[in-house]
């Protein structure tokens, strides 16, 4: 068997444009943003489309680009920040959606069927996640209070949170 060295592999996959997918990126994995565009009398939130990429650091780097969103009325891109990161795996691993937004005071979204179905664990951006094992903010819930890491849903939320509220 011959040997090819990986300098001479990269300049082939460099000129022939292949793509190779990044460094962290496991296979089926998507890592997607919402950015709230409004807020209801309620506090519900309106959010964009998910825009969904390979990578968690690819997902991130376009909505800090802002490109193609519209603000939050009364708010500009440039104040926004994630408010909470949702994974479909325990301990932050798996697919995950940024939730991008202006402020921690309270809003929330009921998340869609695959979410619901599907969500392990949160990163908090706001100091408090509350899930919610109904829509609107009813039934059980449970609160994710910590940032920097993620955090397991337990007993029931597990793979049955549909709403969220981020608050403080």
């Amino acid at each position: 068997m011959k040997r090819v060295s990986v300098s001479v592999l990269l300049a082939v996959v460099t000129l022939l444009g292949i793509t190779v997918p990044s460094a962290g990126a496991a296979d089926g994995e998507q890592h997607c943003y919402v950015r709230v565009i409004e807020r209801k009398a309620s506090g519900e939130l309106v959010t964009t489309e998910p825009k969904c990429y390979a990578t968690q650091e690819e997902a991130t780097r376009s909505a800090m680009s802002g490109s193609g969103t519209r603000p939050m009325r009364g708010f500009t891109t440039q104040s926004s920040f994630v408010l909470a990161t949702h994974f479909d795996g325990p301990n932050g691993g798996g697919s995950s959606t940024q939730v991008w937004g202006s402020d921690c005071l309270g809003g929330w979204l009921n998340t869609s069927a695959y979410w619901a179905a599907e969500m392990e664990s949160t990163q908090g951006g706001c100091t408090r996640v509350r899930h919610y094992s109904g829509q609107n903010l009813t039934g059980t819930s449970q609160d994710v209070t910590t940032t920097g890491w993620a955090t397991n849903l337990n007993g029931t939320l597990t793979h049955h949170a549909w709403s969220v509220q981020y608050t403080t």
